[in-house]
């Protein structure tokens, strides 16, 4: 009878095992890509060796993807001047309107949400997960740069600076220096790497906001994302040079590849530590060395693209089991680009009610310097333009067993590892005596 133990206890424990500590491994592994299309108004859910698996359509001239740590993507449709939340499956969850003029989003992992920037009202608005709106900040110049901390700090840059806030609205520093910063990139310490066009410059921050290093041999760096290791991954765009910088702002390599003509914008992937890059007509993959690795052409004409994170808690966004929300009549998309033109020929400049709303936003800053943090109450805003809705279609469920099955195993597993392991612990010390 022991020797039957013993025998069962060993059949059972090896795969307790392997279930135990080996899958969580799997499910840890970096993310996939999601790679908007600017011209087809696509936007697209790619693995990592290039494999499409989704795509939404219901976007027109997407100009930034954001990826969502339990799933899906944020997408600034700038097309039809809304936020639109896709699930992992690439279908159209909800959608957030109501904005003057959007030009810039961001994730917060404190909340799961998004934070938003618009510019002709000079206002940054934070929803939370289902894109109800949590938090307003008014009185910027202009805002066009965000990002925001674990701890759902936020990091604003406009025409007067770069500005730092709390995730309840309370100003924590003001950079007057820095007026034109087109990207911002933070580091694993809470600090950041930003950009600033107009003075030529690569600066890194701490979390207090002291400037540690500053790089002035660039010409334009127009895109920025950092490293695992406090250094940073830049997009020089006039020279069309992507190089690496240390955690000094020391040149570590350049990127030279003669089949990257026409580089776009930069993701890195913490995990895999390997660099995406978008071209005119193709996706690029770096090693750490700048040794490419792979060059994909599923995508018609990439552009913005972010890597997915790994999703080893929560589950993927999905639509709600309870009764849908209103639908309204679909969106006419704007007619699409010639295959000749590119973003930058097709950027409108403010309509003339905008202009006199940033001249008013503008009039109202200089008379009071103080930020204006309106919270807003815990139920839904009323306005209906705030009302996140869904579009035309809900999301399909994502099958049960493929969201909790592995959670629900993973526990029992490791239940019965344990039990297995003090059993055989048990019947080897009966064997030793």
């Amino acid at each position: 009878m022991k020797r039957l133990l013993f025998i069962l206890t060993l059949f059972f424990v090896v795969p307790s095992f392997f279930l135990f500590f080996l899958v969580p491994l799997a499910y840890a592994e970096s993310g996939d890509l999601w790679v908007a299309d600017y011209q087809g108004g696509t936007v697209s859910h790619l693995q990592q060796n290039g494999e499409l698996l989704n795509k939404n359509a219901d976007v027109a001239f997407p100009t930034q993807v954001i990826s969502d740590p339990t799933g899906g993507a944020w997408v600034l449709d700038s097309g039809h001047n809304r936020i639109v939340r896709l699930t992992d499956h690439a279908n159209l969850f909800f959608t957030i309107t109501g904005f003057g003029s959007l030009v810039a989003i961001t994730s917060n992992p404190a909340t799961q949400g998004v934070v938003a920037a618009d510019a002709s009202r000079g206002e940054v608005i934070s929803y939370d997960a289902s894109g109800h709106e949590i938090l307003r900040l008014k009185s910027f110049r202009v805002p066009k740069a965000l990002a925001v901390d674990k701890n759902g700090d936020l990091l604003v840059a406009d025409k007067n600076g770069l500005k730092k806030f709390s995730s309840t609205g309370e100003q924590l520093f003001f950079i007057e220096q820095f007026t034109d910063v087109s990207d911002i990139s933070l580091t694993l310490d809470a600090g950041a790497w930003i950009t600033d066009e107009t003075a030529r410059k690569v600066i890194k921050l701490s979390k207090e906001g002291k400037i540690l290093v500053t790089v002035t041999n660039y010409r334009r760096v127009a895109d920025l994302d950092s490293t695992s290791v406090g250094g940073v991954y830049i997009f020089d765009r006039d020279n069309r040079r992507i190089g690496l910088l240390n955690d000094l702002g020391q040149d570590v390599h350049t990127i030279v590849d003669l089949d990257l003509s026409n580089p776009k914008h930069l993701a890195y992937d913490r995990i895999a530590d390997v660099l995406w890059v978008s071209s005119s007509d193709a996706l690029f993959k770096f090693d750490n060395k700048g040794k490419r690795l792979a060059m994909i052409t599923s995508v018609k004409h990439p552009d913005a693209l972010t890597v997915e994170p790994p999703t080893v808690t929560g589950t993927p966004a999905q639509a709600p089991k309870s009764a849908p929300r209103p639908v309204t009549p679909p969106v006419t998309p704007r007619p699409q680009l010639p295959a000749q033109e590119t973003q930058e020929n097709v950027e409108q400049e403010p309509s003339q009610e905008e202009q006199e709303e940033v001249s008013v936003t503008n009039q109202s800053n200089q008379s009071n310097q103080t930020q204006e943090a309106v919270l807003q109450p815990t139920e839904p805003p009323t306005e209906p333009s705030r009302q996140p809705v869904i579009i035309g279609q809900t999301a399909p469920e994502v099958p049960f067993e493929w969201i909790l099955i592995p959670a629900y195993w993973l526990a029992v597993e490791g239940i019965i590892f344990i039990i297995l392991v003090i059993i055989l612990i048990f019947i080897l010390r009966k064997r030793w005596r």
